[in-house]
């Protein structure tokens, strides 16, 4: 297999008429034999690095919930469940930059046949910048990159 075959790239522009904001953004994917590495770069920079635990049938997450359970024995386990985002570089007190990085990682393990377990995150934390307060226009960018990444696995390399 080629350098070719496992990196696929992608970029759209994003434009924010109520926020003033109009920027472009950037995925880029590689795969490894254990890992996946993605770059999602806001105007080409990128300032956060999140590594991303993805869940395997070796490496389940025993949590019990007592909210989650109606004690009938039908707790049924979700394929996602095990997804944990660390930062490596950058704040990690931003919140909206550690759900980008969890969403990511449920969102490349729909893409995930081979069963990698980690993903290493490269991500721009300027892009929830202009949006201060937790409002819609953060669901709407936070949409906007996990369609750019579902898109950019799409790409035939």
């Amino acid at each position: 297999m080629s350098f070719k075959d496992q990196h696929k790239q992608l970029s759209r522009s994003f434009k924010d008429e109520a926020q003033k904001d109009e920027f472009e953004l950037t995925c880029s994917i590689l795969e490894f034999a254990n890992k996946f590495l993605i770059n999602v770069s806001k105007n080409g920079e990128i300032d956060m690095s999140f590594d991303v635990q993805l869940p395997t049938e070796q490496k389940r997450m025993n949590r019990y919930s007592y909210e989650d359970d109606d004690f009938d024995g039908s707790n049924m386990k979700d394929i996602n469940e095990g997804v944990m985002a660390n930062v490596l570089i950058g704040n990690n007190a931003n919140l909206k930059n550690q759900v980008l990085a969890t969403q990511v990682g449920k969102l490349v393990n729909q893409f995930n046949p081979q069963k990698k377990n980690s993903l290493i995150l490269n991500v721009s934390g300027k892009i929830f910048a202009k949006s201060e307060n937790a409002t819609n226009d953060d669901f709407t960018r936070l949409n906007f990159v996990l369609e750019l990444i579902k898109d950019c696995f799409n790409v035939k390399a």
